[in-house]
């Protein structure tokens, strides 16, 4: 993907920033992000509410930890298949507590690579509930648990692609025109933060107003190709190539059962990618 606009921002502070800049004049007539009241659409908050939950936290986020081990029980996570043995990568309490000598976990085959990159894909419809958001990031964290419990390292990346579209009639035909905003979530070399995960991935002003508000403040360009009758474009969904990842976590379970049947899904799936 050539992309016509790509923001590979350094840190979700570099989205917080934007609002501590002026918006540009060829902004001011659009309704941006900073400007809109309150509501449920973009979580309740006002764009200073959720700058200030995205630098110094969002007390009362959920629990993604107990709704990830809801969905997916510590005991069930295993990436790779086992196989007990005299010697291995972990113990097994019950049979070394019975004297039994294969009391040990080995990795049937080798986990190799010992890392591997991920985006989540921020980009959501506006009917998203709150509680989606909520479940979708209880299955990021609990793929990203599991990967740790495997050793294999992982970083985290957040995206938001949208392509740009024009009205004919009735119709919304999409002009190839497509933008990609990306920045690091959790680093490979960092401990998960569970706030800033909840935040970014489960609160709908990370997306509606911070990322609109970043983007009301970027080159004329990118604001004209994106700017259509008080939307910003349609969703585009890329590909791991085109985001220069191993694999993008998509996903929108309504309830827990979806969020665990996503869980062992994405499993699979990132067991064949690495």
């Amino acid at each position: 993907m050539n992309w016509t606009h790509e923001f590979r921002l350094s840190s979700p502070l570099d989205i917080t920033a934007a609002s501590r800049l002026e918006l540009p004049e060829y902004a001011v007539d659009y309704t941006a992000a900073r400007n809109r009241t309150a509501s449920p659409w973009n979580g309740s908050a006002t764009y200073g509410e959720a700058v200030a939950l995205a630098e110094t936290g969002w007390i009362g986020a959920p629990r993604l930890d107990i709704l990830a081990e809801q969905i997916a029980p510590s005991e069930t996570r295993h990436t790779f298949d086992m196989q007990h043995a005299v010697a291995g990568a972990f113990v097994d309490v019950s049979r070394y507590l019975e004297g039994h000598p294969e009391c040990m976990l080995e990795f049937c085959d080798e986990p190799a690579p010992r890392s591997i990159s991920l985006a989540v894909d921020l980009a959501k419809g506006h009917g998203e509930t709150p509680r989606q958001l909520e479940l979708a990031g209880a299955v990021a964290l609990a793929v990203l648990d599991t990967l740790a419990a495997s050793k294999v390292s992982a970083e985290l990346t957040g995206i938001a692609s949208i392509q740009s579209y024009v009205k004919k009639g009735n119709r919304s035909i999409t002009t190839g025109k497509c933008t990609l905003t990306s920045f690091p979530i959790c680093r490979a070399s960092e401990p998960i933060d569970p706030n800033q995960l909840a935040f970014w991935l489960c609160h709908p002003a990370a997306l509606r107003s911070l990322i609109f508000g970043f983007w009301d403040t970027c080159p004329k360009g990118f604001y004209t190709d994106t700017k259509q009758h008080d939307q910003r474009g349609v969703i585009y969904q890329p590909t791991t190539d085109e985001v220069g990842v191993d694999y993008i976590l998509s996903t929108s379970p309504a309830n827990e059962t979806e969020a665990a049947s996503e869980y062992s899904r994405i499993m699979k799936e990132i067991q064949a990618a690495i």
